[in-house]
């Protein structure tokens, strides 16, 4: 087991995933062991059982970012004229 695990900390309930995080896998999860990572996450070396997967997803929903709107044109060429910068090059 690694150095981190052996040390005593206090588990962190993580109240969106249902999931209790040891607090030292929050504090540096890159040098604990992948068994203790894969353990607090309740996941395997071969990915999320189907059930597991399936729960996940009625709970978090799909993993997506919103979409945002790109920017119109002429409000960009507006604020362009907001920088002094522009005004010492002219």
């Amino acid at each position: 087991m690694s150095d981190v695990a052996n040390k005593s900390s206090a588990t962190v309930p993580d109240t969106d995933s249902g999931l209790a995080l040891d607090s030292a896998l929050l504090q540096s999860p890159h040098a604990a062991a992948v068994d203790d990572i894969l353990t607090a996450l309740q996941a395997s070396r071969h990915g999320l059982s189907h059930t597991e997967a399936s729960h996940r997803l009625a709970q978090f929903g799909l993993n997506t970012l919103p979409r945002t709107r790109p920017p119109v044109v002429i409000n960009v060429f507006i604020h362009q004229f907001a920088s002094p910068l522009i005004y010492v090059l002219v």
